[in-house]
C-alpha cells in the first residue's frame, strides 16, 4: 500500500470518527426541536379545566398591599402523570405538582402571592417543569373587598368612539403589548404621542395567551394599556379574546383593542370576531375601560393600507394605524 492511500485511509477513518461523537471542532450538532425528549416516554398532555381563563378569584389583600389568594386547579392529563404548576407570583414564582389519577383528573390548591398593584396572575400546567410541549396555561384576575373599579356609564355609540374623552384623566403613560402588527406601527406610534411614555413589547407571531402572560409579569402596569393581538390565533378562540377584552377593561385604567384583519383561518373568517369586539364597546359595563381601533373598518374603505400578504400593512398602512392607536390612547387618557 502506497504511503499515500494510508494517509488517505486514516483521514477518512478519523473523520467518520469525529462525526460519530461530534468532537471535532466546531459546534456540537442541535438537537431536532420535534425530535422527543426520550423515544421511550409517553406523550403526556396536559389541559386545564378550572378556573376559567380570565376567571376573577377572591384574594386577600395585606397591610401592604400586596394580594394572596388560593387558587383551586384542576383537569386532565395522562393517567397517571404528574403534573406541574407554576404561577406567576411575585416576587417569585408559586410552585405545585399533582398527581392524575386513573381516570386522568387532577386537582390541587395552589398559593398564589403578587405585590401590590399586581392583579393578573397566569398559571402555567405541564408534564414537566420546562413548561414547553403538553402544556397548559390560564390567566386569572385577583380581587378584594376592597378592589375599586371605575363607574361605568352608559353606553356609547360606536361611531368616532375613539375620539370621545374619557370621563376622567388618566395619566399619559402606555403600555402596547403586541404582535408583528406592533412591531410595525410602534415607532410611528411613538411619534405620534409626542410627551408620553410610550413603552412596546411587541413580537412577531405573538399568540393572545403569551401577550396576557406579559401583562401577568408586569409588577406595576400603567393606567392605559393597548394590545396588537389575535392576528395569530384562530378566530374559534372567542371566547378566550373576549374574556381578555372584560378583564382588562374592567380594570382601573383603560385598554385599547383592535378589530382583526387577515384571511380565514381554516376556513373561518374573523367576522364575529369583530361583532364581538364592537358589541363589547358598546356594554355599559365595560364602555369607560375600553377603546376599540376599528382596523378592519378602515382597510374595508381603504384596501391600498395592506401588504400583499392581506394580513401586514403597508408603510403609509402601519402609519393609519398608528394614528388610529394614538387617537384611542389619547381618548382613554380624557384628551
Amino acid at each position: 500500500m502506497s504511503a499515500t492511500l494510508l494517509v488517505l485511509r486514516t483521514t477518512v477513518a478519523a473523520s467518520l470518527l469525529c462525526l460519530a461523537l461530534s468532537s471535532c471542532g466546531g459546534d456540537p450538532p442541535k438537537r431536532s426541536a420535534t425530535a422527543p425528549k426520550d423515544a421511550g416516554a409517553r406523550e403526556v398532555t396536559v389541559a386545564l379545566q378550572a378556573p376559567a381563563d380570565g376567571e376573577r378569584v377572591r384574594a386577600r389583600e395585606t397591610k401592604s398591599g400586596a394580594w394572596i389568594a388560593g387558587v383551586d386547579v384542576s383537569g386532565k392529563a395522562t393517567a397517571g402523570a404528574t403534573v406541574y404548576f407554576r404561577a406567576g407570583c411575585r416576587p417569585d414564582p408559586c410552585l405545585g405538582r399533582a398527581r392524575a389519577d386513573s381516570q386522568g383528573r387532577f386537582s390541587t390548591r395552589l398559593t398564589v402571592r403578587t405585590r401590590p398593584s399586581v392583579r393578573f396572575v397566569t398559571i402555567d400546567a405541564g408534564p414537566d417543569e420546562v413548561f414547553d410541549g403538553g402544556s397548559d396555561v390560564i390567566t386569572v384576575e385577583l380581587y378584594g373587598p376592597r378592589t375599586v373599579r371605575a363607574p361605568v356609564g352608559p353606553s356609547k355609540p360606536r361611531e368616532n368612539r375613539a375620539r370621545e374623552p374619557a370621563s376622567r384623566a388618566l395619566p399619559r403613560d402606555v403600555l402596547v403589548i403586541g404582535d408583528s402588527l406592533a412591531v410595525g406601527f410602534g415607532q410611528a406610534l411613538k411619534e405620534e404621542l409626542q410627551g408620553w411614555r410610550v413603552r412596546i413589547d411587541a413580537k412577531i407571531s405573538r399568540p393572545l395567551r403569551d401577550g396576557l402572560r406579559i401583562l401577568a409579569r408586569e409588577d406595576k402596569p400603567p393606567a392605559i394599556l393597548a394590545f396588537s393581538l389575535f392576528s395569530n390565533n384562530s378566530p374559534r378562540e372567542i371566547a378566550e379574546l373576549e374574556t381578555a377584552v372584560r378583564a382588562t377593561a374592567t380594570r382601573s385604567g383603560c385598554s385599547v383593542w383592535a378589530t382583526i384583519v387577515r384571511p380565514p383561518f381554516d376556513g373561518k373568517s374573523y367576522e364575529a370576531v369583530n361583532r364581538m369586539l364592537v358589541r363589547i364597546a358598546n356594554d355599559a359595563q365595560v364602555a369607560l375601560g375600553l377603546q376599540i381601533v376599528d382596523w378592519a373598518g378602515t382597510v374595508a374603505a381603504e384596501p391600498g393600507l395592506l401588504a400583499g400578504d392581506r394580513v401586514h400593512a403597508t408603510p403609509g398602512g402601519y402609519g393609519v394605524l398608528a394614528k388610529l392607536y394614538a387617537d384611542a390612547i389619547r381618548a382613554c387618557a380624557g384628551e
